[in-house]
């Protein structure tokens, strides 16, 4: 009789918010990084989350840049969104800050100890 033995692959998603100072002048001088820009009563990274978790992955971790204090406001964001149970499935859902000259690589590079 055989045995298999079944392996649990456990994936990761790493979301890049592009949120710059800017960007359609935060949306019309709101202050809104557009990330945060509410499409159907939903932020517009909600979107992005909430398809990931449906597909399986249950660690998102969501990078955005330190420029001009935007991260408190995707931070107040997607908080707001655990508080109401919008993401039941996630294990793990980490806001990363970079510097604001950092890319892709120092992204990865600074959640590889998760």
């Amino acid at each position: 009789m055989k045995t298999s033995i079944a392996q649990k692959v456990a994936y990761q998603a790493l979301i890049m918010l592009q949120d710059t100072v800017n960007e359609i002048d935060l949306v019309a001088d709101n202050k809104i990084p557009l990330s945060c820009l509410p499409i159907n009563q939903l932020p517009l990274v909600a979107y992005q989350v909430n398809f990931l978790e449906a597909n399986g992955i249950h660690d998102i971790f969501v990078c955005v840049h330190s420029s001009a204090g935007l991260w408190k406001k995707v931070d107040k964001t997607l908080k707001g969104m655990m508080e109401k149970g919008m993401f039941s499935k996630l294990t793990t859902l980490v806001l990363v800050v970079l510097k604001d000259e950092a890319e892709t690589a120092s992204a990865l590079k600074l959640i590889q100890r998760y």
